[in-house]
């Protein structure tokens, strides 16, 4: 899976322009870059449902983080249909 975007992911931190995550923020962009594609350029699919269960997180937690991860340009949401979205895990900024 998305090896080289989670070692990013994990020296997020370390980056002085990086912007503040709370831990939930952080760990839903763990499990997004888990689930991600290298070779892809960081596609990611998956559902809030999904998301829910590997983080132990609400629906509206979950929500809540992917729409801060969003807005600090970490991921780029294209949704498909209902609630099943491709992520684009971008560790240090840019567009899909």
């Amino acid at each position: 899976m998305g090896k080289q975007l989670r070692e990013q992911v994990q020296v997020l931190h370390r980056n002085p322009k990086t912007p503040r995550l709370t831990s939930t923020q952080r760990f839903v962009l763990l499990t997004l870059a888990d689930e991600a594609s290298d070779s892809f350029g960081g596609a990611c699919h998956i559902s809030i449902n999904e998301l829910t269960l590997r983080t132990s997180a609400s629906r509206a937690t979950v929500m809540r983080a992917l729409s801060a991860l969003a807005a600090h340009g970490l991921i780029v949401k294209d949704p498909i249909v209902g609630d099943v979205s491709i992520y684009w895990v971008k560790p240090f900024g840019g567009g899909a």
